[in-house]
């Protein structure tokens, strides 16, 4: 009896950093861009693995592309504003395993147009909302132009508004807003 040594696929496992998690229950991989353009992001392929411990070689790809943007274990790249999908292959010399993964590069103002849809829709009363709403333009505006200290500014007298004048009405409200606006800010500061 002749036995023949199987080679099993690798394992690929792909975990892309840094994520941005702006809701509770969020299920979609966001990135925020602070300047709404690019963002570095890192892909870790590390976890991947393979049963027989062969050396793997990583390859990096986006969508249906045939040719890698990159090779090795960990990879960082520069990545647009938009939804991506990568695939990680992990080759063993005789097999190959592969992982997908879609993440999405955000502006900052996408995320602070979000908020002002949200108070908009609030029961908070209309004096309530003005306040808020308009320092949530101005940090967009200045986003926009690409002035982050005055945005980082308008997002703190943002969370002194919640803080003085939603929390004691509607305190879900308030650390919703505020839990998302200091997602943004430490992004954008990082």
């Amino acid at each position: 009896v002749d036995v023949e040594a199987v080679n099993d696929a690798p394992v690929a496992v792909v975990r892309v950093e840094p994520l941005d998690e702006l809701w509770p229950g969020q299920t979609r991989q966001l990135i925020i861009a602070p300047y709404n353009d690019w963002t570095w992001v890192i892909l870790d392929g590390t976890q991947s693995s393979d049963v027989e411990e062969d050396p793997l070689e990583y390859f990096w790809m986006e969508e249906e592309s045939l040719v890698s943007f990159a090779s090795g274990p960990v990879v960082t790249n520069l990545f647009a504003v938009g939804t991506h999908r990568i695939m990680l292959m992990v080759d063993d010399g005789q097999d190959m395993g592969t992982a997908n993964t879609e993440f999405e590069v955000i502006g900052p103002s996408l995320v602070l147009e979000d908020l002002i849809l949200i108070v908009n829709e609030s029961g908070l009363p209309r004096n309530r909302k003005q306040p808020l709403v308009s320092s949530l333009r101005a940090a967009v505006a200045s986003f926009d132009r690409g002035n982050l200290v005055p945005a980082i500014n308008q997002l703190q007298a943002v969370q002194n508004k919640l803080r003085a004048q939603v929390a004691p009405q509607d305190p879900l409200l308030a650390q919703r807003i505020q839990n998302a606006v200091q997602v943004v800010i430490d992004a954008v500061l990082n």
